[in-house]
């Protein structure tokens, strides 16, 4: 949406429902400024309506303003969770849930490994259920937002406090 971060800066603050700002790190809609921009949507009063309000202009984009003055968008207005009026970006949820599923499998598979080792079988059988088992959770690990090693840079960051970096599979 900004071409650079000199525009982001630029396109206005980030702020509450009542449309007051919301300090650096909380989330917010992005309103900009319409000085020298439409004012509307021609032709459609419906559009206009739900989108510009007081000269500034609401694209539905949820962000957070940071220290630096940056802007970070977090999603849209209509992909939020509402919990008691607080709204709540998924992506974050979602990324802890993806960083927590990552480990689990790979707890999983550890405990499958020293099982099967355990059972002291030399042969591979399809009836044995601990290595029918074991293949069920390698076949599973070709699936990227269960693999460990796709997951374990992100559990780390997210355990740190950091800000996953890392796309969506």
């Amino acid at each position: 949406m900004f071409p650079d971060a000199s525009s982001a800066k630029d396109a206005g603050p980030v702020v509450d429902d009542a449309g007051q700002p919301v300090p650096p790190g909380q989330i917010g809609r992005l309103r900009i400024d319409t000085v020298d921009a439409p004012q509307g949507y021609f032709g459609d009063e419906v559009a206009t309506t739900a989108h510009f309000e007081d000269g500034f202009f609401y694209p539905g984009d949820l962000a957070i303003s940071r220290e630096d003055g940056r802007i970070a968008l977090m999603g849209r207005v209509t992909d939020v969770i509402n919990i008691r009026g607080q709204k709540i970006a998924p992506a974050p949820i979602e990324d802890r849930l993806r960083a927590d599923l990552g480990r689990a499998y790979q707890l999983a598979k550890e405990a499958i490994d020293i099982l099967n080792t355990a059972s002291g079988g030399s042969s591979i059988y399809s009836s044995v259920p601990i290595q029918r088992i074991e293949r069920d959770i390698q076949a599973a690990s070709l699936q990227g937002m269960i693999h460990p090693n796709t997951n374990l840079e992100l559990y780390g960051r997210i355990r740190c406090g950091l800000e996953p970096n890392t796309v969506n599979i």
